[in-house]
């Protein structure tokens, strides 16, 4: 005779409040979420690196919005760069004419003997940049091809090896009309002041008139 016994089988009961902590996935999950705030941290640290950098720089280089006759206009004012030892060893040859052989921009031309002239008194868009085109072409109806006076200011070139220089068509000057048709802003590089508030009278005229292509 067989004698059957009530032999009960223990089963461990998993807890998994407490088995969660060691659990690889959950700690995968945690190391995801920390890494990912580790990530945006880091890459927010660099991004205000990045700002204030920029924004050293331009208070460095430049002075926006020129307060006069009670208006605030804006326009960038060029500082001198501290490698003044390259500057001095750059000279321009220039006579006091030239022929305007090409015109690269609204503030840059090349005259005969390849030279590049850099507008003083305005500040022209770059190629890419809305009223980029315009301003060129402006610019070549008002001299090229055509003999020019050149006026030298304080500085003689730039750190791009560009030979600054008013210029001047028969009495007309260049950048005192670029400035007034809307075409290019006022800016002064370093101490060049030279008709300083003719240009921003004309480009106050110009504001006001909506005038060329940068107001309208």
């Amino acid at each position: 005779m067989k004698i059957k016994t009530n032999v009960r089988k223990i089963v461990p009961i998993r807890d998994n409040n407490c088995d969660r902590g060691s659990s690889p996935r959950f700690a995968k999950q945690i190391w995801g979420g920390t890494s990912r705030i580790i990530i945006l941290i880091i890459l927010g640290i660099i991004a205000l690196t990045g700002f204030f950098m920029y924004a050293n720089y331009i208070t460095k280089n430049f002075r926006l919005c020129d307060k006069f006759l009670g208006m605030r206009i804006c326009s960038y004012e060029y500082v001198h760069t501290n490698d003044t030892n390259n500057l001095n060893e750059k000279k321009c040859s220039l006579e006091n004419t030239a022929m305007v052989e090409y015109v690269i921009d609204g503030d840059t031309i090349i005259v005969e003997g390849g030279a590049r002239i850099r507008l003083l008194g305005i500040d022209a868009r770059e190629k890419g940049e809305g009223c980029y085109q315009e301003a060129k072409e402006r610019l070549e109806e008002l001299v090229l091809g055509k003999l020019v006076r050149l006026e030298k200011g304080q500085s003689d070139v730039d750190k791009y090896g560009r030979c600054l220089r008013f210029i001047f068509y028969e009495a007309q000057n260049i950048s005192l009309e670029l400035a007034r048709e809307g075409f290019a802003k006022a800016a002064f590089y370093g101490q060049d002041f030279s008709y300083r508030q003719e240009i921003l009278e004309a480009q106050k005229q110009a504001i006001e008139n909506r005038a060329g292509c940068i107001y309208n």
